[in-house]
């Protein structure tokens, strides 16, 4: 299992290292098959890196508890060890909760629990949050869960006395954990811990200046021009589904949603069965907010989508349109799985594209070609789901010919020249 995660010899050698490497090697055989590759390698890097930590602090495997836990995350602002990774301290806490729970389920140690779930009263609070992120916010189950995990890991920083919060505790948090990771990431993390701030002042369990206590990212409206790609690249991408036999149907009717629509991948995989109207020729979304749009579905996304229903997806009961190609025959779990493919699809096609964009690479270009059709910039906003129109104002910046027509020219001589 490890050779498959690990291909390069000496990088699982380090990584079984310690005195935890004959665990570490159980706790991937034992989740063989039930993570994808890539949460598993994260998984493994967290389980490597907490067992070198308990080496050099001379910690016994028989000795291990939530408070030594809290003393491995706590290093992490001070952290060299050679299995520390930049920009991963999130998944490397994660991973190791993951880990010592598994020792705790196998007896290797006394039944483990993270520190946010041995008080009752910590989990009766974050589970009255997420109700409130669902009845008050109107966001979705998994931004919900993602503001309920940073809202444990703000708990397990601070402790659960939150009336002695204060604003430099709060901001020192912030700058402590989330300090190696990207301006974006950080802005969605100081989001999220302001809305569980809010809840606790709406609850009444500390002061509203709190809130503005979490530092901003610095964030300028409409500074990067959106990458997209050619409709000849496109075409080629959505080609390339017929690369995964086991998955072509699937892949190409995604593919071509997201070309077509210019969708989200949360709109992918919380696509439903219901959502469609085959009778009127449009589809339902629920987008952000829970706003509820109706789209009219194009003839080519309509009959990929059509094909893959017909010939490939297994018979089953749920209302997912799409599912895995595998078994179990399950509704995707996130949106990392949309990505992936489009990823995938992305490879094999050979397209030159920008590092680190996925599916909104569609919705960009999507834009793009509508902006060459001479389609006001109200209309894009209207397919592309916006709220605001400055939102839809960032293609203006690609629509060369409209920037064509306001370029000054340049001055041929010298003396001409105003400066």
């Amino acid at each position: 299992m490890l050779n498959q995660l690990f291909p390069n010899p000496d990088v699982l050698k380090r990584l079984t290292a310690s005195s935890l490497g004959s665990l570490i090697q159980s706790y991937a055989m034992s989740h063989a098959g039930k993570l994808s590759p890539s949460t598993m390698q994260h998984r493994i890097r967290a389980a490597a890196h907490f067992g070198y930590w308990l080496d050099t602090q001379h910690i016994g495997i028989n000795n291990v508890d939530a408070c030594v836990l809290e003393r491995f995350i706590n290093h992490f602002s001070t952290c060299c060890c050679p299995q520390s990774r930049a920009g991963e301290h999130l998944h490397t806490a994660i991973g190791a909760r993951e880990f010592l729970m598994y020792l705790g389920k196998t007896g290797v140690i006394s039944p483990f629990l993270p520190m946010h779930e041995e008080s009752s009263a910590r989990k009766s609070l974050l589970d009255k949050f997420f109700q409130w992120t669902q009845l008050n916010r109107g966001i979705s189950r998994q931004t919900g869960i993602a503001q309920c995990s940073h809202a444990a890991t703000v708990l397990d920083s601070l402790g659960d006395d939150i009336g002695c919060w204060t604003v430099k505790d709060i901001r020192q948090f912030v700058l402590s954990h989330f300090e190696q990771y990207k301006a974006s990431y950080i802005k969605a993390v100081g989001s999220n811990l302001r809305a569980f701030l809010r809840f606790l002042v709406i609850e009444g369990l500390c002061q509203p200046e709190l809130i503005d206590a979490v530092p901003k990212t610095a964030h300028w409206t409409l500074s990067e021009i959106p990458r997209h790609l050619s409709p000849e690249s496109v075409d080629k991408v959505i080609a390339a589904s017929a690369a995964l036999p086991r998955s072509e149907l699937r892949d190409r009717a995604i593919l071509s949603l997201l070309a077509g629509l210019g969708l989200r991948a949360r709109d992918i995989a919380d696509l439903c069965l219901s959502d469609i109207d085959w009778e009127q020729g449009r589809i339902r979304f629920v987008g952000k907010g829970r706003r509820e749009t109706w789209l009219t579905l194009p003839q080519g996304a309509g009959d990929a989508l059509l094909a893959y229903l017909e010939h490939e997806r297994p018979p089953s009961n749920y209302n997912q349109v799409f599912l895995r190609s595998r078994a179990p025959f399950q509704p995707f779990k996130g949106v990392a799985s949309v990505q992936q493919i489009v990823r995938l699809a992305l490879k094999n096609a050979d397209v030159e594209h920008p590092r680190g964009v996925t599916t909104h690479l569609f919705r960009h270009s999507l834009a793009r070609r509508l902006l060459a059709q001479n389609i006001p910039l109200e209309g894009i906003g209207v397919v592309l789901r916006h709220r605001n129109l400055q939102t839809t104002a960032q293609y203006a910046k690609i629509d060369i010919n409209l920037l064509q027509t306001v370029v000054q020219p340049w001055p041929e001589e010298k003396e001409n020249y105003p400066c």
